[in-house]
């Protein structure tokens, strides 16, 4: 089993970033219970850029390890991308210059950029979702139904990108990064791959609860209805239509934008429809992930 803190880590950069983003991570879940907000600074959300980035240091192989969920240069780089496109917009928020024609070019920025470095280091077909590997204790609905949700994950990760709100915004980054970080556990032995799936299946749904109980206090409005209608439109179109996602995003983007932020209706709040909606996900996801939480070693 490999350390965890290592001589090829420059004076402990890596270590110290990581530290400094799980506690703030988890100092932010606090805010955001006790006063419904992130309190988010610009220096700590550009740390979980910063610890991306010097994870460039470690060398990693050039192909993926198809039997256990183990790091590899191309699953690196992407998240590198993708935790550039929620620092970068979450900090954009912040200092109030998060207009809609910015945070939409480095969405399709980051897609253009993701596709260039699969055509150089990954395969189309052999993808980080369709092929990660699962626990011999799961049945294949079991694994098909958590494969469907962690690409579903995706999408609303991206439309979080577009909100005008750096809660929002940021939230994501808690299984982006999450990920990456199991992955090197894996790999130096520190946990099992059932353990990885535990940890970033939570960290995928931690945003969906975060979001509508602490954030939006219980309040489901119209603006969530368009929200939701449109989540499941752009997943239909791009995983069983296959639309090309420049076309997708392009197109679909600026006029969800513009209905969300003004239709009449946008003040209308429910505390009702807010709990049938927690409810109602939260049997989504026990259904989804009953069998992998079950099995935890």
């Amino acid at each position: 089993m490999s350390y965890l803190i290592t001589k090829h880590d420059y004076k402990h950069l890596h270590a110290i970033s990581g530290l400094v983003a799980i506690l703030n991570f988890i100092y932010n879940i606090y805010n955001l219970i006790i006063f419904n907000t992130n309190k988010l600074t610009i220096y700590l959300v550009f740390n979980n850029l910063l610890l991306a980035l010097l994870s460039l240091q470690f060398k990693l192989p050039e192909k993926r390890n198809l039997d256990k969920p183990m790091i590899w240069k191309e699953f690196r780089l992407h998240s590198i991308l993708f935790t550039f496109r929620h620092t970068s917009i979450t900090i954009l928020s912040l200092l109030n210059l998060d207009y809609y024609i910015i945070k939409h070019f480095i969405i399709i920025l980051t897609l253009y950029l993701a596709d260039l470095i699969t055509k150089k280091y990954g395969n189309n077909e052999i993808r980080t979702t369709n092929y990660m590997p699962y626990s011999n204790n799961l049945d294949n609905e079991s694994i098909m139904k958590i494969k469907n949700s962690y690409t579903k994950k995706q999408f609303g990760a991206t439309i979080f990108c577009i909100l005008n709100s750096s809660d929002c915004n940021y939230l994501p980054l808690y299984g982006i990064q999450s990920a990456p970080f199991m992955m090197t556990l894996v790999r130096k032995g520190k946990v099992n791959t059932n353990m990885y799936h535990i940890v970033y299946s939570l960290t995928l749904q931690l945003p969906f609860y975060l979001y509508f109980i602490f954030v939006r206090k219980l309040e489901f409005g119209i603006n969530d209805l368009i929200f939701a209608i449109y989540y499941k439109i752009v997943y239909d179109l791009r995983i069983k239509f296959k639309l090309n996602k420049y076309i997708l995003w392009n197109i679909t983007l600026p006029i969800f934008y513009y209905i969300y932020y003004n239709n009449t209706f946008q003040n209308y709040n429910s505390n009702y429809l807010s709990y049938f909606i927690i409810i109602r996900q939260i049997i989504i996801d026990y259904n989804i992930y009953k069998k992998l939480y079950i099995n935890i070693y």
